[in-house]
């Protein structure tokens, strides 16, 4: 095995899980139990914007087969003028959302970072002589990030789809009830690949960010060592 192979063999090791996913997911809910209020109000906007994004989605349909096809210009423009109006709401109400789960995704991470540097605070010294400062880094600013962006981005990503396909569904099974039966056919499919795919995807963001934290850590120890590597010329055995 070469040097290079045995210096970064810690890279390839399985990375940790929690004991107790509910547990986490307890803990975390507990840092959002502050700003309930926000996150309602938060979920009521994005319900609001997605049913008027359906409703003109509709509009559009309605618009081709009732003006378009008829040559009824007034009345495209009439339907023109509402489409604009809904979208404009729809788009005002989405920022407001957007704003409200930012706020509340970084005060989250902020008390994240606090109780972390009080935890760490109360650590015994052989905690820190057992791992890599730029590991214990890691893990108070790239995981702790990474929470956020689930908290204001990907949380709502979720909710916006499921809202999505909710309203959706409903309306397609207003227009063709036989139609809608034939696109459920293809949902097993959909499942079964979206399965595969988030469990790969999962088992590799877990060693992304585990990766992350030890490159971190050989990062911080041998800037911080520069001066030692200088003194014994060890350039070249960092190098490889």
């Amino acid at each position: 095995m070469s040097k290079h192979t045995k210096r970064n063999s810690h890279l390839l090791q399985e990375p940790e899980k929690p004991k107790n996913i509910f547990v986490t997911i307890r803990r975390l809910i507990g840092y959002l139990e502050k700003y309930r209020w926000k996150l309602i109000l938060a979920i009521i906007l994005l319900i609001i914007s997605t049913c008027i994004t359906v409703v003109a989605t509709r509009m559009i349909g309605v618009c081709i087969d009732k003006y378009i096809v008829t040559r009824d210009w007034a009345g495209l423009k009439s339907a023109g003028l509402q489409l604009i109006l809904l979208y404009v709401a729809a788009s005002f109400l989405s920022w407001m959302q957007e704003y409200l789960m930012i706020q509340t995704a970084q005060n989250t991470a902020q008390k994240i970072r606090d109780d972390l540097f009080g935890k760490m605070q109360m650590l015994p010294l052989r905690y820190f002589d057992t791992r890599p400062h730029g590991e214990t880094m890691s893990r108070m600013t790239n995981d702790v990030d990474t929470i956020a962006t689930m908290l204001n981005t990907n949380l709502s990503q979720v909710l916006q789809s499921v809202l999505t396909m909710v309203t959706t569904f409903a309306m397609m099974l207003y227009l063709s009830p036989i139609l809608t039966l034939c696109v459920l056919g293809t949902i097993p499919i959909l499942l079964w690949t979206t399965k595969k795919n988030t469990k790969m995807v999962r088992k590799f963001f877990a060693q992304r960010q585990e990766h992350l934290g030890k490159l971190n850590g050989f990062i911080e120890e041998s800037i911080s060592g520069q001066k030692a590597v200088k003194v014994f010329a060890k350039e070249e055995e960092q190098m490889v």
